[in-house]
């Protein structure tokens, strides 16, 4: 079986919760050493990975199958000798770009992929989801957002490109902006992090039941189904695994991608809360207790110094009043639900009488123009309801006459 059917082959079964050992991983990376990074606190969820790397403010070495915080503190104490830390990517430009992806279980694809991007005069971080089903060429061939990792790995020979990089550069092209960071993480240890931390409060806004929420080992699903009822609920780590992985439910509309998007993103403000209110945050005397629980988690781009230079901002950064996060959804003006050649489940650039703009491709359509749009102008965009956000787009993109200035009339 060659590699797009084995990939095909999975494209009707539940993503699964984990990723392969990074260690093999590690000695696939080519041309430029990776660096191997633990973040104090993290959460299975993709948004908590990243938000933690700025709100924990420290992060960890991994060498040689040892944890050293060697690396970390020389760069820690440089930073303090100096008095000054080292200018992170995108920094002189106010914005830097981070693509975090959360692997499935079998390692061939990304189950999630969030951009986040911090503004350093505002002080504020921002994230949206990328849809892992929207349909992309991705310079090669046609496939899903979510496998263009994984058919990066199969042509990485040939390529002499990292995965991790490959998909980077497809978002950026597709998007129009400079991603500086990247940040891939497994979801091996959101049980114990949450069960460490206490469990965490989390507000269910809709109840909801999935009964095919599938057992550890993929032999069918778990029963009783899990299910939430609406309120603030008390959850430990299996259940915050569930509630934030759960998609098949046919409940309140919670069934899908978009709908666990958002629970995600409950999850990592719960996470990130809990932490901050047990002194965790900027506490290095809790590093060695969460070492145990994360081991080889985390992979990134950056080096010790640019950790650190993070873990700056991170110290004055409140996750409740400086994160948004945005939701792409189908029906939000420019995003679509559709059908490829071979009957699977895509999302378009579109509406639904409109649904038929791929990303990647040359072709372009307003409603491209618009997710574009977004990422580009994430900040002001992300707090916007989806009505508002197409009037200001359409403002911005396509002025009438009456709205160009006289400047631009020349």
């Amino acid at each position: 079986m060659n590699g797009k059917n084995r990939i095909n082959s999975h494209r009707s079964r539940v993503t699964s919760l984990t990723t392969p050992n990074f260690s093999s991983t590690k000695s696939q990376s080519i041309k430029r050493k990776r660096r191997w990074f633990k973040p104090v606190l993290i959460s299975a969820t993709i948004g908590v990975a990243a938000i933690i790397l700025f709100a924990g403010g420290f992060v960890i070495m991994h060498s040689k199958g040892k944890f050293s915080l060697t690396k970390i503190a020389v760069s820690t104490a440089k930073a303090a000798i100096e008095q000054k830390t080292t200018l992170l990517k995108g920094e002189s430009q106010d914005r830097t770009n981070i693509v975090v992806y959360g692997m499935t279980k079998d390692g061939l694809r990304t189950d999630s992929i969030m951009l986040l991007s911090y503004y350093y005069q505002e002080k504020k971080l921002v994230s949206v989801n990328i849809p892992r089903d929207l349909y992309v060429y991705d310079g090669y061939e046609n496939d899903k957002m979510g496998e263009v990792y994984a058919y990066a790995v199969a042509r990485q020979k040939k390529t002499r490109v990292a995965p991790q990089d490959y998909v980077a550069s497809v978002l950026s092209k597709e998007y129009g902006i400079p991603i500086q960071y990247w940040i891939q993480f497994n979801m091996q240890g959101e049980v114990d992090l949450v069960n460490s931390l206490g469990g965490v409060d989390i507000n269910v806004p809709n109840s909801f039941a999935d009964y095919e929420y599938p057992n550890w080992d993929y032999t069918g699903y778990i029963r009783p189904a899990p299910s939430f009822v609406a309120g603030l609920r008390h959850m430990d780590g299996d259940t915050a695994l569930i509630y934030s992985r759960s998609r098949h439910s046919l409940n309140n509309g919670e069934g899908t991608d978009f709908a666990r998007s958002k629970r995600q993103t409950q999850v990592l403000q719960a996470v990130a809360a809990q932490a901050k209110s047990l002194g965790i945050v900027g506490n290095i005397s809790q590093i060695s207790h969460y070492l145990s629980i994360l081991g080889n988690n985390v992979n990134t781009n950056m080096s010790s110094d640019e950790m650190v230079a993070f873990a700056a901002i991170a110290k004055n950064l409140d996750v409740a009043t400086a994160y948004s996060a945005g939701n792409w959804a189908t029906g939000n003006g420019f995003l679509c639900d559709s059908t490829s050649s071979y009957g699977a489940y895509i999302t378009l650039y579109g509406v639904t009488n409109n649904c038929s703009t791929q990303a990647g491709m040359k072709i372009t359509s307003k409603y491209r123009q618009y997710a574009q749009y977004f990422v580009q102008n994430i900040l002001g965009s992300v707090g916007l309801t989806p009505t508002a956000f197409i009037a200001k787009a359409n403002t911005a993109l396509f002025p009438s006459p009456t709205t160009l200035s006289p400047a631009t009339l020349k």
